[in-house]
C-alpha cells in the first residue's frame, strides 16, 4: 500500500481525532452531556450549555462504536453471500440478482423513515437503511472481484484439474476479497456515517441514548443565526472525517 501524502494525512486525522473522541467519550461523557443552562448559547456552548467541542467527541465516539463493528458484519454478511454465489447454481444466482435489483431499487432512507415511524425505540430503521444502501454496492463489489478472479490462468488451471469449490474458496477467493477490504472499508464507513447522520437529524431513534452528529446538526439549525458556533464545531469534525475516509477509499480504489 502507497503512502502518499494526501492519505497520510488522512490517516493522521482519523487516528487523533478518533483517539480525542475515545478519550473524551470514556472518560467525560457523563459530565459532557449534563445540562448547564447558565452558559446557554455562550461562544462554545449549544444551547444546553454544554461544550460543542467535547459534546462533538463524545457523538464521534458512539458513532465509532457501533458503526466500526456494523461495517464488518456488513463485510462480513456479503462474504457469506459471495460464497453462496459461487457455489450455487444459475437458478440461485438469478434469485440473488432479483433480490438485490430489488433492494437497489429501494430509497433506502425513505424507507428507514418509514419502518422508524412506527418502531421509534428500535435500531431496525438504522439497520435496513444500511441493508438496504449497501449490501447491493458490497455484493456487486465483490462478485466482481470473485468473476475477474475466475478469468486468470492459474485459476482456471486449479479448476481445470478438479479442485473442490469449498477449496477454490477458501484458498484463492477469500484471501483476495480479504485484499481488497482495505479498499471498501473507508467507503463503507462513510456511507454509514452519512445514514446515522441524516436518520438522527431527520430524529429517527439512533443507536444510542446520547447526542449524535445528527442531533447536534439539527440543534446548531435552530440556532444558526444567535449560536453559529454549534453547526461549526460539529459540522467542521464531521466534514473533515468524513473526507478522510473519502480521500482513503479513492486512492485505494486507484
Amino acid at each position: 500500500m502507497k503512502l502518499n501524502a494526501t492519505k497520510i494525512g488522512a490517516i493522521l486525522w482519523l487516528l487523533i481525532f478518533a483517539g480525542l473522541a475515545y478519550s473524551t467519550g470514556v472518560h467525560q461523557a457523563s459530565t459532557i452531556e449534563s445540562h448547564s443552562l447558565p452558559q446557554a448559547l455562550q461562544v462554545g456552548f449549544d444551547a444546553f450549555g454544554r461544550d460543542c467541542l467535547k459534546l462533538t467527541l463524545v457523538a464521534a465516539y458512539h458513532s465509532f462504536q457501533f458503526l466500526v463493528p456494523m461495517a464488518f458484519v456488513l463485510i462480513g454478511l456479503t462474504l457469506f453471500l459471495s460464497l453462496l454465489r459461487f457455489l450455487s447454481g444459475q437458478w440461485l444466482m438469478f434469485f440473488f440478482r432479483s433480490v438485490l435489483d430489488t433492494l437497489s431499487s429501494l430509497p433506502g432512507l425513505l424507507v428507514a423513515l418509514a419502518i422508524g415511524s412506527f418502531f421509534q425505540n428500535s435500531d431496525a430503521a438504522f439497520i435496513i437503511a444500511c441493508g438496504i444502501s449497501l449490501v447491493p454496492y458490497l455484493f456487486r463489489f465483490f462478485e466482481g472481484q470473485i468473476t475477474e478472479l475466475q478469468s486468470r490462468s492459474y485459476f482456471q488451471s486449479t479448476v481445470a484439474m478438479g479442485a473442490h469449490p469449498g477449496h477454490l474458496y477458501l484458498h484463492y477467493i477469500i484471501p483476495e476479497l480479504l485484499s481488497s477490504v482495505a479498499a471498501v472499508f473507508p467507503f463503507l464507513m462513510t456511507r454509514l456515517i452519512l445514514i446515522e447522520t441524516s436518520l438522527s437529524f431527520l430524529g429517527i431513534q439512533s443507536f444510542t441514548q446520547g447526542e449524535t452528529w445528527g442531533r447536534l446538526l439539527y440543534q446548531g439549525k435552530d440556532h444558526l443565526l444567535e449560536a453559529p458556533w454549534i453547526i461549526a464545531y460539529v459540522g467542521a469534525p464531521l466534514f473533515l472525517t468524513l473526507l478522510a475516509f473519502h480521500l482513503l477509499s479513492d486512492s485505494e480504489r486507484s
